[in-house]
């Protein structure tokens, strides 16, 4: 691979990751503050268990409905145990809380904050895509040295 090639794949791999942390890091602070939000009364529409649950709801703030997807901030995966828990929960067609953002009413969320063990799947996927920088950040100067 020639030099010029490298470079143009490093760049792109960098803006990815750049990106990539812009966005979690927004997400992050989302969850943090979706602590303090005020709540309202959802109504759940549908819920899909797999992989990942995924939910959808409606709601209304301040005489306006609002339709979210969103369960949590900063999900890496949770247990069908504590899916099967909130479905107990937030079942289909009954009212349950949700968190709104008041800045944002459109932005909402069952389970509000952010738990340390979602932060902890993303440490090790940090570490390992900076070693591959670095890595790469050499490969690249040994190579324009040779």
């Amino acid at each position: 691979m020639n030099r010029t090639l490298r470079i143009i794949f490093f760049l792109i791999f960098f803006f990815f990751i750049v990106m990539y942390s812009i966005g979690w890091f927004h997400e992050a602070q989302l969850g943090k503050k979706s602590i303090s939000w005020p709540q309202t009364t959802a109504i759940l529409d549908s819920w899909q268990t797999g992989k990942h649950a995924r939910a959808r709801y409606h709601y209304t703030v301040a005489g306006k409905d609002y339709t979210s997807r969103r369960i949590e901030f900063c999900t890496v995966s949770r247990s069908p145990e504590v899916d099967a828990d909130l479905l107990a929960i937030v079942q289909h067609g009954k009212t349950f809380s949700a968190y709104y953002n008041p800045d944002d009413p459109s932005q909402s969320v069952i389970i509000p904050g952010i738990e340390n063990r979602e932060l902890m799947g993303y440490i090790p996927a940090g570490a390992g895509i900076l070693a591959l920088g670095f890595f790469s950040l050499v490969g690249m100067r040994k190579a324009r040295k040779q």
